[in-house]
């Protein structure tokens, strides 16, 4: 599965906002955020970013690793400046997630949710992973990378088994194949947006939105995070991007990281 996404087609495509000015395009690689990393330490400006047709060893969290088969699917990095605090970065994440699924919902209209901390689903079902990482220097926020997994093109056998049940694709969700550049320009658009609208008017639109397209509100979760485990009913997000949860009654959990497993009531 193939389509026309190549360093000629990109070095052509109109991006008009800051986000695409500059593309760093790799036939392989072995991580988009490496590279984007590396070159945000050498000083590139902030908007630039890393694309891959392949990665060979693509990142996800808690140092998982991000299937890339080749010709299907979209991985890029994006590199952010942003003049906010340290302890606002983790918030990049919940923006870049809502940025992503905005771009999903113009093509998927009723089916998209956001699952926290930065999974995109389309009906129960993983379709985009985000992998935010972040440079501190002299006590200040340098740079965040965020980085985008997206399962365009990719059909049934390029996914792992233990990942049939639990991962999609545009295209499995729809049968049609789709332009990796089109969708990329349309992604990149909408996360400049969000983007923008988080830097000027702060985390409460960014809040609203995840919570009109959250996975699992009220629904009972487990959180992972090395050894610890916790249960309960998802809430939300409070007013700084950390999940909360209900364990028991009244006894409220806020989770700044973890793995989150929502357990979703059969449908009657």
């Amino acid at each position: 599965m193939d389509d026309e996404l190549s360093g000629h087609i990109l070095d052509e495509y109109p991006f008009t906002g800051k986000i695409g000015h500059k593309i760093h395009f790799f036939e392989i690689t072995d991580s988009t955020n490496r590279v984007a990393f590396k070159l945000a330490v050498e000083g590139a400006e902030e908007g630039t970013v890393v694309i891959a047709d392949t990665q060979t060893k693509g990142k996800g969290r808690l140092n998982r690793a991000w299937l890339s088969p080749s010709g299907c699917n979209l991985y890029l990095s994006i590199i952010l400046r942003p003049n906010i605090r340290i302890d606002e970065a983790p918030q990049i994440s919940i923006v870049s997630g809502v940025g992503v699924a905005d771009t999903m919902l113009s093509y998927f209209p009723s089916s998209v949710s956001l699952k926290w901390p930065n999974d995109i689903m389309m009906n129960d079902r993983k379709i985009c992973g985000i992998l935010t990482e972040m440079r501190v220097k002299s006590g200040r926020l340098d740079f965040v990378i965020a980085g985008i997994g997206l399962n365009v093109n990719m059909l049934k056998e390029h996914f792992d088994d233990r990942l049939l049940e639990t991962a999609t694709s545009m295209l499995l969700e729809s049968g049609k194949v789709y332009s990796r550049i089109n969708i990329m320009a349309v992604l990149i658009d909408t996360f400049e947006k969000w983007y923008n609208t988080f830097l000027n008017n702060g985390f409460q639109p960014i809040h609203k939105f995840w919570t009109d397209h959250a996975y699992g509100i009220g629904e009972m979760v487990v959180i992972s995070f090395k050894d610890t485990v916790i249960a309960g009913k998802l809430k939300g997000l409070d007013k700084d991007g950390a999940l909360l949860v209900e364990e028991g009654v009244g006894k409220m959990h806020r989770i700044l990281t973890g793995d989150a497993t929502v357990l979703k009531t059969p449908k009657q």
